[in-house]
């Protein structure tokens, strides 16, 4: 079994949803401040 640091790849797989539901999170907040200013606009 493959190890990424001290994690094996099983354990590493729940970690690349949560990071990707991260991202997905981010990108909401800063698309709320573009739809404002570009209704303002």
């Amino acid at each position: 079994m493959a190890k990424y640091g001290a994690i094996t790849v099983p354990e590493a797989r729940p970690l690349k949803v949560v990071e990707e539901e991260n991202r997905k999170l981010k990108k909401l907040p800063a698309e709320g401040i573009l739809d404002n200013a570009a209704q303002k606009a």
